[in-house]
Formats: structure tokens, sequence, C-alpha cells
């Protein structure tokens, strides 16, 4: 009996703790830099619906430099290499683009 109860107790500290880890993380979903994350400065990895997410890029000269998202989530350009969204209700997805204008 006394093993079952050992057993018991430790199934629900694992539990308990399982449980608050998740909650730390409920309700946000994962963003993520599929194609061009070298130009990424700075971008959170995870972020809850609504919120209004930051993308900053390094900041290109000699090129033409355009930031997209998969899904087709509007991405607003604020300034050079500053850009924002407000993240949907689910795993978010974007790409960087870098097009030489032919300047250098």
């Amino acid at each position: 009996m006394k093993n079952k109860h050992r057993s018991m107790a430790g199934l629900t500290a694992a539990v308990m703790m399982l449980a608050a880890l998740l909650s730390g993380c409920a309700g946000r979903y994962r963003i993520k830099c599929v194609s061009g994350e070298q130009f990424v400065v700075s971008c959170p990895r995870t972020a809850r619906p609504g919120d209004t997410v930051r993308i900053e890029t390094v900041s290109v000269t000699d090129a033409d430099l355009y930031v997209n998202a998969v899904d087709g989530t509007e991405i607003r350009f604020i300034k050079e290499g500053v850009y924002e969204f407000e993240m949907p209700d689910h795993d978010f997805e974007f790409k960087v683009t870098v097009i030489s204008n032919g300047l250098a």
C-alpha cells in the first residue's frame, strides 16, 4: 500500500509540474521565420492572439528588403528595419526576402 501511495504522489506531482509549465504557454502561439532569418535582428518566439508583434531586421542600403507573412497576414512597415503585425490565433510564419536594386 505504501508503494502505491508513493506512485500516486509521484504521478500527481508530475501532472502538476506539467500543468504549471504549460500554463505559461497557454493561449500563446509560435512565431517563426522560415526564410531569411539571417536578416532578422529580433522577434519574439511566441505571442498571444491580438498582441502587436514587432520584427526588427537589418537595414540594407544596396537592396530592397521585404517581410511577408506566409499566410497573408498583414505586416506593416513602421520604419527602416522595423515591422509590426497583429498576432493571429494560430502559429505564425514569415519570410524575409532581400532583392538587389541594382545600385551596388
